[in-house]
């Protein structure tokens, strides 16, 4: 379809990240949001464990009556959801993008490689017997108690995306195959679609030759300086997507200069300026 480049100024960059660190994190009092994301515990029966919600709402969400906003659901929280929370803020103000809800998935202690690694790839891709990653559940656990949580506590619109750093983008790929109807919306930074011999990718090719029509946005990025692997996984991936016959629209941008440790930052502002454009011109805007 399209390869396109995103440029990011390093100043910009710099700005969002000031005010991201500036941010201070409060309970999960709603007469409190103002002075920054909520955090809320989430018991979850499936995984096990406490879970936790950080909640960043659109600046408009106390003013606005009865409006319900889109939900972007961001792996890696504590890390990923600020820059992205704090970009799409900068796009809503721009007319670029529409207001969202941002919600940051922290990981628990050890156990990001369990759940973000699809349940037929290995958790160690290096390790012919590693055990079997533990995707499947973590997604159960996003569907079956963070979303309800979420939109229990907030007017949420029936929109949702998924957006996913490095490993993390497998387990986006992963919900398109799994749970399609899950999420509207995908955003794969970074992601090792090369690990053993391009196996998301073969999976990926047959989900789209069962799945004829399949209405998605997807957004793909890699450093132009990341290995030759990983470029090489993703331009598998678009080799597949070229050929899809569905009406998944889809984005491959390579970012100049970045590499593993940075391309989602630098990626994040144009990848949601894409998605803006694509909401605005298409008849799905929940």
């Amino acid at each position: 379809m399209r390869n396109l480049t995103v440029v990011l100024p390093l100043a910009a960059l710099a700005a969002w990240l000031t005010g991201l660190s500036a941010e201070p994190v409060v309970s999960a009092d709603k007469e409190r949001v103002e002075q920054g994301p909520i955090r809320s515990v989430i018991p979850s029966a499936i995984l096990k464990e406490d879970r936790t919600a950080i909640v960043h709402l659109p600046a408009s969400y106390h003013s606005a009556g009865d409006k319900r906003y889109p939900v972007m659901y961001v792996l890696d929280g504590t890390s990923q959801d600020g820059p992205a929370a704090t970009a799409l803020a900068a796009l809503a103000v721009s007319g670029e993008a529409p207001e969202a809800i941002v919600v940051g998935i922290p990981n628990t202690s050890g156990n990001r490689s369990r759940d973000y690694t699809p349940p037929f790839m290995r958790v160690d891709p290096d390790v012919a017997d590693s055990k079997k990653g533990g995707g499947d559940q973590f997604l159960l656990f996003v569907e079956k108690e963070l979303i309800p949580f979420i939109d229990k506590q907030y007017r949420t619109a029936n929109y949702r995306t998924i957006s996913g750093n490095s490993r993390g983008g497998l387990l986006a790929m992963y919900s398109l195959l799994e749970k399609p109807e899950l999420f509207q919306a995908r955003f794969c930074y970074s992601s090792p679609f090369h690990r053993e011999e391009n196996l998301i990718v073969n999976r990926t090719r047959e989900f789209l030759a069962r799945n004829g029509s399949r209405k998605s946005f997807l957004y793909l990025t890699v450093g132009a300086d990341e290995t030759d692997k990983m470029k090489a996984g993703c331009e598998s991936m678009k080799s597949l997507l070229q050929q899809q016959t569905n009406s998944i629209t889809w984005f491959l941008e390579y970012t100049p200069k970045a590499v593993h440790a940075d391309n989602a930052y630098l990626s994040i502002p144009g990848a949601l300026k894409k998605w803006g454009s694509h909401m605005s011109t298409t008849a799905d805007k929940r």
